[in-house]
């Protein structure tokens, strides 16, 4: 401490010291804290889609000197196949390019924040380290020797909440291991026969489905994500839902995940529903003597949604994981559940091949979508962080034998999401060739390495220094559409082949030129003789209930806050399916403004309206005017401050949006006085660059 009268004391060095504890830091210096990372010099980042490089025009956001960093996210132009000497980047890849950046930015957060949150847990005890297991033996001892006086101080209140969330029960821990018992049941013999277990069929080799034909460019490699969500409300091709099909039962098998899915679809699509279980039996699936272990529904609308892609909602397949635990050990037990991973792929692939049911979202390869299955009421519970290990292992070498696929892993709770990442860490360690994907993230120089820029992303986010900015190119990739091809859909009910766009191209206001003729159109009939608003449909449209792989990978970072000018619901049920199996009551999130929750652990701001309140929806150039003078020109406000008080990464999002790069500005001109006064090192100053996404537009659906 510094004394003036002490002059045993370097004093120069002792003031300094007191002067910084002292005098509070800017914000402007976050990048104390992170001094390493070129991103937060910073106030925003933009990941973009549609252009190889920065842009050299004048108007590009870039030269106006904002302060957002430009993030290419495709492979490189040389190494890219179908790049011509003109072109842009091939949309598909470069979202599926994003995808993966994502999921890595994902796994460094989680192994940051989380890396030791499953210690305690019964679930990961085979798959700790020898000093992970005994740092839990002595906690353990700890706790059962420690008096109830000493229970009662408030010391032991914090302590007690951490032990928790590393996934010790400490107020009833004989509920946490009742897994033990699970594992008391099995036989202790290795070398325990499958013949035993009536209901289990004999274990194979898992099935690799048959590669496709080669395709016409070079093949990129298949990829495995992970994210900590629902598996039955994400927008893939295909997901599997674990049941059991008990051979003497002729009704559906049950299933948590697919009672809530028929229960969903009852609610969202009644005409569906009954179309798809019109005998509530068995005798509705798909029966193929080749698997077994997986079926799905056998009225699936397969060539309706072949027709209509806006109506097509991902395939379930039902996979059997009802197996008699206590005659089967771990190693036979794990070995079944992954006959029915096998059983799950090889059916979905090949059946979508047959039928050339190309995949949703206007993606390259197939999206399959997997829980961490038997670990419910599988009674596999015991054993998870074995399943996890196998799953990884088989949809690893499985992507790797199929040009056409890629597999998402769902965890549906925190601590065994953080045990998949660590697992897969581990994995990539003694292998390098897993996850090759992730390779092609390195860039091909300093200034281009997404590894890097990955993990600076991933410490903002551990820091709780990161926001996130949703736009419509996230939506997209839940078969939602883009802001032109939105109105386009809307003007082909009136008038076909659709006019407007190329009536007002090159206008710098054609978006809102357009919405606003759109929107006379719609106070009358259509060419169906259906009077519709231009709100309403809209609404209509948007109101899509599957958030896309990319949103359940942005809510996976578990962000404390999100705004989005997107209309539809999927940033909301994504951040809500967060740890969606251990979710308590304090873990909430406040939708603003239109359902807040003080205290909420997640914010979302919606800016430009929702599709449950159409009346909001700002669309047209009154909307805008109105937007300005109304209570929502307050959720601008929240915007700036998240832009001054955090690093602000722009998603699926076109910088061209004049409204949005005026707050920026005033937000640059508000720190201009301090920024200008500090010195930027060299590489400070070549961190700005500028982007946009085509693939969105404002206003956004």
């Amino acid at each position: 401490m510094f004394d003036p009268g002490n002059p045993k004391i370097d004093q120069a060095a002792a003031l300094q010291k007191f002067q910084r504890l002292v005098t509070p830091h800017p914000w402007l210096r976050r990048s104390n804290s992170l001094q390493k990372n070129r991103l937060v010099n910073n106030i925003a980042t933009t990941l973009s889609l549609d252009a190889w490089s920065q842009s050299d025009d004048e108007n590009a956001f870039h030269k106006k000197n904002l302060g957002i960093n430009f993030l290419c996210m495709h492979p490189d132009k040389e190494g890219n196949a179908t790049s011509a000497p003109n072109s842009k980047p091939d949309i598909s890849v470069a979202s599926r390019y994003q995808e993966i950046f994502m999921d890595l930015v994902v796994m460094k957060h989680s192994l940051r924040v989380m890396g030791s949150r499953f210690i305690l847990d019964p679930r990961f005890s085979a798959n700790l380290s020898e000093s992970d297991k005994s740092f839990k033996n002595h906690i353990i001892k700890f706790l059962d020797t420690m008096p109830e006086e000493a229970k009662k101080s408030a010391a032991w209140d914090e302590m007690n909440e951490n032990l928790v969330n590393m996934g010790l029960d400490t107020d009833n821990k004989n509920k946490e291991y009742t897994v033990t018992s699970l594992g008391n049941m099995r036989p202790r013999s290795k070398s325990q026969s499958q013949s035993q277990s009536p209901s289990a069929p004999k274990p194979t080799k898992a099935k690799s489905p048959s590669p496709p034909a080669a395709p016409n460019t070079t093949p990129t490699p298949g990829h495995v994500f992970i994210v900590n969500n629902s598996v039955c409300c994400m927008y893939v091709d295909a997901f599997l839902a674990p049941v059991d099909f008990m051979p003497s039962q002729a009704r559906l098998p049950a299933g948590t995940i697919h009672t809530a899915w028929r229960h969903q679809l009852a609610e969202r699509d009644p005409q569906l529903f009954n179309e798809l279980i019109p005998t509530k039996t068995k005798k509705d699936l798909h029966d193929d003597p080749q698997h077994k272990l997986a079926r799905f529904y056998k009225n699936w609308p397969f060539d309706r949604f072949k027709a209509d892609r806006l109506k097509a909602i991902p395939l379930i397949v039902l996979g059997h994981v009802g197996f008699n635990v206590g005659k089967l050990n771990p190693e036979e037990h794990v070995a079944l559940l992954m006959e029915t991973v096998s059983d799950f792929v090889d059916l979905t692939i090949k059946h979508l091949r047959s039928i050339d049911y190309k995949p949703l979202a206007r993606k390259k390869k197939y999206v399959l979508a997997l829980p961490v299955l038997g670990t419910g009421y599988g009674n596999a519970t015991d054993i998870t962080g074995d399943v996890l290990e196998a799953i990884l292992k088989l949809s690893s070498r499985l992507v790797a034998e199929n040009d056409d696929l890629d597999i998402v892993l769902t965890c549906a709770d925190s601590a065994t999401f953080c045990m998949a990442q660590s697992l897969r860490r581990n994995m990539m360690k003694e292998d390098e060739n897993l996850w090759p994907s992730f390779r092609q993230l390195k860039g091909d120089d300093s200034s281009n390495n997404k590894l890097r820029d990955a993990a600076e992303l991933a410490a903002l986010a551990a820091k709780k220094k990161l926001s996130i900015f949703i736009g419509a190119g996230v939506s997209i990739g839940a078969g939602g559409l883009s802001w032109f091809a939105l109105l386009e859909k809307i003007e082909m009910d009136f008038q076909s082949p659709p006019s407007l766009q190329n009536k007002y191209r090159g206008k710098d206001d054609s978006a809102l030129l357009v919405a606003d003729e759109l929107n006379n159109m719609c106070a009358g009939p259509d060419t169906k003789n259906v009077t519709k608003s231009l709100k309403t449909r809209i609404a209509d449209l948007c109101n899509r209930p599957f958030p896309s792989l990319l949103m359940a990978l942005l809510a996976s970072l578990q962000p404390r806050g999100a705004i989005t000018q997107n209309y539809d619901f999927h940033a909301e049920i994504a951040l809500n399916n967060v740890n969606i199996a251990k979710r308590t009551r304090n873990e909430t999130v406040s939708i603003i403004p239109y359902s807040p929750i003080k205290g909420a652990t997640t914010w979302l701001l919606k800016m430009h309206g929702c599709v449950s309140a159409k009346d909001d929806i700002v669309i047209t150039k009154e909307d805008f005017d109105r937007f300005e003078e109304s209570r929502l020109k307050a959720n601008g406000g929240l915007l700036q401050a998240e832009l001054m008080t955090s690093h602000m990464l722009f998603v699926g999002f076109s910088m061209t949006d004049a409204n949005y790069l005026r707050i920026i500005s005033e937000v640059r001109a508000a720190l201009n006085k301090d920024c200008d006064s500090k010195p930027h090192s060299k590489s400070q100053s070549n961190s700005t660059a500028v982007a946009g996404n085509a693939t969105a537009r404002a206003p956004t659906p």
